[in-house]
């Protein structure tokens, strides 16, 4: 795949992103809809497959920088800095974003899977998405163990206090007191 390509692919899922939050935000104003419900999950459900289809593509889905790009980066608006083993570049645009993504070195792919998580040690992980841990962990629209917790709310709460891009750093097994498994990541890195 070329580099224009490449290039072509990110704008087009940053694009999409931009236009759907615009979208949203305008709804919110004129009918008073807010980020939640069937509507909101649909089309954002929908964008994050696409999301992922493109990270797929250009091997992303590990690393997330297409995520991070537009969840924590704004799109480019925040310039962040970010690298690998410490050379870092201010990321601005989607042609910033690509150089990152190409800036990684051999040996950080081939790390070995983290099973178990080290007291003290500080982790980078992705969480894997809320309505699959919440079918996992018998989560759903029925009673369970006396207590009602609809599937669908679990989801829309744990969504609400995660990161948007669901990527987190924690040390030991510990998120904000929440214990963290490795059965709960996409993916993990060891930090230091």
């Amino acid at each position: 795949m070329t580099k224009n390509e490449k290039l072509g692919m990110i704008t087009s899922v940053v694009e999409q992103h931009k236009n759907l939050d615009v979208f949203f935000n305008r709804l919110e104003k004129t009918v008073g809809l807010s980020y939640e419900g069937e509507l909101f999950n649909a089309v954002w459900g929908t964008f994050d497959l696409y999301l992922k289809a493109v990270q797929a593509q250009l091997d992303d889905l590990e690393d997330d920088w297409i995520g991070w790009f537009i969840y924590e980066n704004g799109c480019g608006d925040k310039g962040y800095e970010a690298g690998w083993a410490g050379k870092e570049i201010k990321v601005h645009s989607v042609a910033d974003l690509l150089t990152l993504m190409e800036m990684k070195p051999e040996t950080v792919q081939d790390k070995p899977k983290i099973t178990e998580f080290k007291q003290g040690k500080t982790y980078k992980a992705k969480i894997r998405t809320w309505d699959d841990m919440a079918e996992e962990y018998g989560v759903d629209d029925f009673l369970y163990k006396h207590v009602s917790t609809p599937k669908w709310c679990f989801t829309e709460h744990m969504e609400k206090a995660m990161p948007l891009s669901r990527t987190i750093v924690f040390v030991g097994d510990r998120w904000h007191e929440w214990v963290i498994t490795p059965e709960m990541c996409e993916w993990i890195k060891e930090i230091d």
